[in-house]
């Protein structure tokens, strides 16, 4: 990933490693004049803008998933783009493993 780009720069952050920041002037996450979400500006700026396309199993629309569950990661190899539905899934798969555990 470039370490600049039209505005914006990408910071890597070492603890843990490969976790990034993406970062306007004022340290806001953005690529224009309206703040965006940092896991977005990081997956977009490998892979493309989030399609806009519809879902081919009907959801509502594309999201993008953190795979190591942690929100504020913005590592673009920690984020998948998923149907809404699946994302829906993903996460009462996560809750049901979560009561399982806590029930044991």
């Amino acid at each position: 990933m470039a370490a600049e780009r039209k505005g914006f720069r990408v910071v890597s952050i070492e603890d843990p490693p490969r976790t990034y920041a993406i970062m306007n002037a004022s340290g806001n996450p953005t690529r224009s004049r309206r703040p965006e979400y940092a896991h977005k500006v990081a997956w977009e700026s490998v892979n493309g803008p989030v399609p806009t396309t519809p879902c081919p199993d009907g959801s509502r629309r594309w999201e993008l998933h953190h795979s190591c569950m942690n929100r504020s990661c913005v590592n673009p190899d920690h984020i998948r783009l998923v149907t809404h539905r699946e994302h829906v899934e993903l996460h009462n798969e996560l809750r049901a493993a979560i009561r399982l555990a806590k029930a044991a």
